[in-house]
């Protein structure tokens, strides 16, 4: 088992356009899910695993502080085992709050000495990676960060053992990050969230 909290080199744009020119890895461009929760459906990532469609859900909530980036997943089979990685990615809300790498330390902290992540992670050999990635956020005209956590399972023997294990780990997190709640309201949002069904 391992949980860890590292920083990425490499900066991107907020929105990113989709880009199919990496073979099997398929970027299918970013989705203002926040104002929009009707789009989860139509994310192609969501189609095959209903845990990403709650996890989008979830951390897109009106009442949470973050919005989604993007997610991915790759199972993987080598020599008869089976094992699963993916991310999920999401960023602050708060115009006030991006710009500094440090407004995530806490959230990690907090999700690490959590007592449901200390239990799962007792139970299962799976490496939990939270990496804080440089974005330009165009909407804001703001440089700032994201935080793409990595999940990585050991191998199984079987696929759906190995699925289960991932998908609990995705939730572990995304259900997580939803119950945030900041001391002090945002003072600039960017993105409007949600509410009883329209934007």
């Amino acid at each position: 088992m391992k949980l860890m909290l590292t920083i990425e080199q490499r900066s991107k744009h907020v929105p990113y356009p989709a880009d199919f020119s990496h073979g099997q890895s398929q970027n299918h461009g970013f989705r203002t899910l926040k104002s929009d929760l009707g789009a989860i459906e139509a994310i192609p990532e969501v189609g095959d695993c209903p845990t990403f469609r709650e996890a989008l859900l979830a951390i897109n909530g009106p009442d949470t502080p973050f919005f989604s980036v993007g997610c991915e997943k790759s199972l993987n089979r080598n020599k008869g085992m089976w094992s699963k990685k993916g991310y999920l990615e999401f960023a602050f809300n708060c115009a006030d709050r991006i710009g500094d790498a440090a407004s995530y330390f806490p959230i990690f902290f907090h999700f690490n000495r959590s007592k449901a992540t200390s239990e799962f992670l007792s139970r299962h050999p799976v490496q939990i990676c939270w990496e804080l990635q440089p974005a330009y956020f165009v909407k804001i005209a703001k440089s700032g960060f994201t935080c793409c956590v990595w999940i990585t399972t050991t191998q199984y023997s079987t696929a759906a053992k190995c699925e289960s294990i991932w998908n609990e780990a995705v939730l572990l997190t995304a259900l997580y990050a939803a119950a945030v709640r900041l001391r002090s309201p945002p003072i600039q949002l960017i993105y409007e969230p949600e509410f009883n069904g329209s934007s």
